[in-house]
């Protein structure tokens, strides 16, 4: 599990394998937990997958927004105001994103 790993295993960018998106090792295993985690229904897991996320890439707002959905779905989709609340929060601060990561709610 990436979480077991030293900290400067998985920092190796994947260079020369056709893919140029500039995450690590460690990043994909996370996020490829997440989604499974949250696929099965084990929101409690995802989280915990998505705050180790948070920790390496604190400003992202695609973690921010799946962190949401999945204490939404956690909460049995009850959860209405917070989920409005962050995504409210992150329309305000889409001024401050670059061009490419602008996104329209």
């Amino acid at each position: 599990m990436a979480a077991d790993k030293p900290a400067d295993q998985g920092a190796e960018k994947h260079e020369g394998t056709g893919q140029s998106s500039g995450i690590t090792d460690q990043e994909k295993e996370l996020s490829t937990s997440a989604f499974q985690a949250f696929t099965a229904g084990n929101y409690d897991a995802c989280l915990q997958h998505l705050a180790c996320l948070q920790d390496i890439n604190k400003d992202d707002y695609k973690i921010i927004l799946n962190t949401a959905v999945a204490e939404f779905f956690k909460s049995n989709q009850t959860t209405t105001d917070s989920l409005r609340q962050t995504l409210n929060q992150l329309k305000n601060q889409k001024k401050n994103l670059p061009k490419q990561y602008v996104f329209y709610l």
